[in-house]
Parts: C-alpha cells; sequence; structure tokens
C-alpha cells in the first residue's frame, strides 16, 4: 500500500473503541467475493480487481468535498 498511496496512511480499524460506526462505501475484489456476502446498502462502488487509480481518485474527491 505505501507505494501505491504516496501521502496516506492504513489503520487497522480494530484500533478504534467503537469500529462498528464504519461502514464500507467501496470493495475491491469483488470478483473473489463469496456469493453469501452482502451489505447493508453502503457499498456505493465495486471493483472486480484491485483498482487502485480509481480508488485514489475517489479518495481524492472525497477528501476535497470535506474540506
Amino acid at each position: 500500500m505505501p507505494e501505491a498511496m504516496e501521502g496516506f496512511m492504513g489503520i487497522t480499524l480494530g484500533a478504534f473503541d467503537d469500529s462498528l460506526q464504519f461502514e464500507p462505501r467501496a470493495e475491491i475484489f469483488a470478483n473473489y467475493k463469496m456469493k453469501w456476502l452482502s451489505d447493508n446498502g453502503c457499498i456505493k462502488e465495486s471493483f472486480e480487481e484491485g483498482a487502485v487509480a480509481e480508488r485514489i481518485q475517489l479518495l481524492m474527491e472525497n477528501l476535497e468535498q470535506r474540506g
């Protein structure tokens, strides 16, 4: 991850006291997803493979909306 997303840091959700408050908005490697897994409607983007460039673009757009 560091070489693909310079300037960003990954933090394990388990490090937070209430990690259940976070919901994923995107999923990667969806082509390997087990058929019985589902979401509660929070998934907005789904990529079959790693989609590194697309994920970085979504992250940057999200950051711009917050600023």
